[in-house]
């Protein structure tokens, strides 16, 4: 199988791993490696939304529809902020929206860099919990990301959450495919706990 981030395949394991089915796509650049892993593995259902204050209301209502979690994904900058609108919705009707937004890495940031902005705590008013992932660099880097990713699907899954914003900073190239296995050894933690940190750490350390 061909991939274009390592992140974005373990974060479509994760959720396919925990049973989140509805997917709602804003396409765009910085977010193509998402899209990307979450086609390649297959099994959800997704639906591609140009205008993304459109899309956050078509995932707020499937959200209503099914009571289960939606992940909503876009790409840097300021398509963020046009999720808003929904997601003060599902804010105060605690309905499971996941917003999993693309980012230009952390160095990258107020360097007159187009279609820029800090990403982290955008949508502090409007979510219940952010969580931020690394750019990936190294396997210390993939090893925080594996654990923000299960910390946030776990809380995604519980009962009356609200929505999550996740943000994820992606290096360029974008579009240098890299091969993994379809048996891809990932670990997913079912509990943070000190026993299951320590296991998933030896997993990604071996």
């Amino acid at each position: 199988m061909q991939i274009l981030n390592q992140t974005a395949f373990y974060l479509a394991k994760v959720l396919k791993h925990h049973s989140v089915q509805h997917i709602v796509t804003s396409p765009g650049s910085r977010n193509a490696p998402i899209i990307q892993a979450l086609t390649e593995l297959g099994g959800f259902s997704m639906q591609s939304v140009m205008d993304e204050r459109s899309a956050g209301f078509i995932a707020l209502g499937i959200a209503q529809a099914t009571k289960k979690p939606v992940v909503l994904t876009c790409t840097s900058g300021s398509a963020l902020v046009n999720y808003m609108p929904a997601l003060t919705e599902a804010y105060y009707r605690k309905l499971p929206l996941l917003v999993i937004s693309a980012d230009r890495p952390k160095e990258w940031i107020g360097q007159y860099d187009g279609q820029t902005m800090n990403q982290e705590g955008a949508l502090k008013n409007v979510v219940t919990k952010s969580y931020t992932l690394k750019a990936e660099k190294d396997t210390d880097s993939i090893w925080y990301n594996s654990r923000e990713i299960n910390k946030c699907i776990l809380h995604i899954t519980e009962k009356e959450v609200g929505p999550l914003h996740l943000n994820f900073p992606i290096k360029e190239p974008l579009y240098e495919a890299q091969d993994v296995s379809e048996d891809y050894n990932y670990p997913i933690i079912q509990h943070i706990g000190n026993r299951q940190v320590q296991e998933l750490k030896q997993k990604f350390s071996s």
